[in-house]
């Protein structure tokens, strides 16, 4: 059996807050993978701060995936 996609995904993307987070996860761990690269010593956070800000992000996508959300009306 093929995965498909559900009907309602559209829908799903623009209001999951769940999928908003796991984004800006992701696009923080990438942020952290290029600052690695290219050296920290110029950005005034430490290194611990950076990724308890990522730790909090997953940790709300993991919440918001939990909860009951909503129909918010446009």
């Amino acid at each position: 059996m093929r995965p498909r996609l559900i009907p309602e995904w559209r829908r799903v993307l623009r209001r999951a807050w769940s999928l908003r987070l796991m984004v800006v996860a992701g696009l923080l761990s990438g942020c952290e993978a290029v600052i690695q690269t290219v050296g920290a010593d110029w950005l005034p956070v430490p290194m611990w701060a950076r990724q308890l800000v990522v730790l909090a992000v997953i940790a709300g996508a993991f919440v918001a995936r939990l909860l009951a959300q909503q129909d918010s009306h446009d």
